[in-house]
């Protein structure tokens, strides 16, 4: 669906940027679920999540962003990353609608 055109090309923006520096990886089990996009620094000082969601016409965009910060926590993506021991972790969720993003 749309969420996998959003998916596809955030992917493929982090991978082009971030070669070298950092890991990105996409569509893998992390805690009790499956995470978006995860990027981590080779060096381990700084590891982020980033959850996609998609915004019907009716649908808040801020309202759908704030599930996906819901669901990082609530299904514990960012535990690959602390046991990698990286020191720093970042989470963003991104809700799309059309052209329009809000991310939170």
């Amino acid at each position: 669906g749309h969420e996998n055109f959003y998916h596809g090309y955030m992917l493929g923006l982090f991978v082009n940027f971030l070669t070298g520096e950092y890991i990105v990886k996409s569509n893998r089990e992390g805690g009790t679920g499956r995470f978006d996009i995860m990027i981590e620094s080779i060096d381990r000082k700084l590891g982020i999540i980033v959850e996609f969601k998609v915004a019907k016409e009716n649908e808040d965009l801020n309202q759908k962003a704030q599930e996906g910060k819901k669901q990082i926590v609530d299904k514990e993506y960012y535990k690959e990353l602390e046991l990698d021991k990286v020191e720093k972790i970042l989470t963003y969720a991104i809700a799309f609608r059309d052209k329009v993003c809000k991310v939170i």
